[in-house]
C-alpha cells in the first residue's frame, strides 16, 4: 500500500509532467497558484463569507494587518481538502495570453482530460458536483 508521502512524490512528478506536456501545446501555458495548503487557510477557506466578516470583526481592534487580509481572502473549500495533503494544486491556464478562468471552457477539458489520462486516481475539478475547473488531484482515501 501506497504511503501518504509515496503519493505526495507521485503527484509531485505526475504535476510536473502535466505542466511540461500543457505547456508545449501551441499557446498553451499553465500557472501555479495553490498546492500545500495549511491548516489555517483550509479553515478560512471552509467558514466561508459570512464566517470570514465575523472573524475580521473579532481580529480588527487586535490584528488588522490579518484582519485585512482575511477579509480579502476570497478562498471557498472544505476542511478535509487534499491541498492540506500536498495531493491537489490549483493553477491558471492561458491560451495565447489569455486567462481561461471558465473551468468549463474546452481549453480546460482537454488540459483537465489530460490530467486524468495520466491514472485512475488522477482526478481534475472540472469532473467534480461542484465542478472545480482549475483543481487537480490524486484521490487519497476516498476523496479527490
Amino acid at each position: 500500500m501506497e504511503t501518504l508521502g509515496q503519493k505526495r512524490d507521485r503527484f509531485t512528478r505526475a504535476l510536473a509532467e502535466w505542466i511540461l506536456a500543457v505547456n508545449k501545446l501551441p499557446g498553451h501555458t499553465l500557472r501555479l497558484c495553490e498546492a500545500l495548503r495549511s491548516d489555517e487557510q483550509s479553515e478560512i477557506n471552509a467558514i466561508g463569507n459570512e464566517g470570514r466578516k465575523a472573524l475580521v470583526s473579532y481580529l480588527m481592534p487586535a490584528y488588522p494587518e490579518l484582519a485585512k487580509r482575511i477579509a480579502n481572502n476570497t478562498g471557498s473549500g472544505i476542511r478535509t481538502s487534499l491541498h492540506g495533503d500536498g495531493l491537489a494544486a490549483d493553477l491558471q491556464l492561458f491560451v495565447e495570453g489569455k486567462w481561461i478562468s471558465n473551468g468549463n471552457d474546452p481549453h480546460w477539458v482537454k488540459v483537465g482530460e489530460m490530467w486524468e489520462a495520466m491514472g485512475p486516481d488522477h482526478k481534475w475539478g472540472g469532473n467534480f458536483p461542484k465542478p472545480d475547473g482549475n483543481h487537480v488531484s490524486i484521490q487519497h482515501e476516498g476523496r479527490s
